[in-house]
């Protein structure tokens, strides 16, 4: 297991999010303790699918991680704020009159200086090695053995992918399954044997992947 950075104040980097729903717009969404990077949504009262929106991408921009959808604009936020973010529709995932909803938010925050000798050049990043946690973008060069950095400067212990341009299936690496296993957020089967992360594990730097359609196609 990768020994990663004491953090004392665990708040700085992650923070748990409860609100009630407006049903008007816009809705500031304040007291996170930080202008979150990434913010995964959930209606606590009601059977809405998760939102999950993230700094790389835009706010109005967002993913549904029980669903294997492209990334679309019609749950947007407007912003992410010093203290929080602010909701800019009124649907039941994010946003409807008297429900409740728990938001999970973290921080990343470093955008340049990322480490490793890719064969896939990141299209955008923001990592912090302290909280041993990164969001990258990059475009698929559809090569097996292909390598993106991940920014952290220790090995990772899981890693979540989703294409955002076309219907494919979240890809959820953990080192507990290990390398030859992978794990899916929008289907309910249990870990099983692929190839898509070539059957090298990741290192202090970089992440293997192949040429499938879920990692690199």
């Amino acid at each position: 297991m990768a020994a990663y950075t004491t953090v004392d104040d665990p708040e700085a980097f992650f923070n748990t999010k409860l609100y009630t729903g407006s049903s008007s717009t816009p809705n500031a969404i304040t007291g996170v303790g930080f202008e979150p990077d990434m913010v995964w949504t959930k209606n606590r009262d009601y059977d809405a699918s998760h939102r999950l929106h993230d700094v790389l991408q835009g706010p109005t921009y967002s993913l549904v991680p029980d669903y294997n959808y492209i990334s679309t604009t019609s749950y947007p936020f407007s912003s992410f704020d010093t203290d929080g973010y602010t909701i800019n529709t009124t649907n039941n995932s994010l946003n409807s009159s008297s429900y409740d909803y728990v938001s999970w938010c973290w921080i990343a925050g470093t955008t340049t200086g990322i480490a490793g000798s890719p064969t896939i050049t990141p299209t955008s990043y923001s990592f912090n090695q302290a909280a041993g946690f990164s969001i990258v973008a990059y475009t698929a060069n559809n090569t097996s053995g292909a390598t993106i950095p991940h920014g952290l400067g220790v090995i990772p212990d899981m890693a979540i992918i989703k294409c955002t341009s076309y219907a494919e299936d979240w890809t959820v690496y953990h080192t507990s399954v290990g390398i030859l296993k992978d794990m899916n957020l929008d289907i309910a089967n249990a870990a099983s044997v692929t190839d898509n992360f070539y059957d090298t594990l990741p290192t202090s730097t970089l992440f293997y992947m192949n040429n499938g359609g879920e990692v690199n196609e």
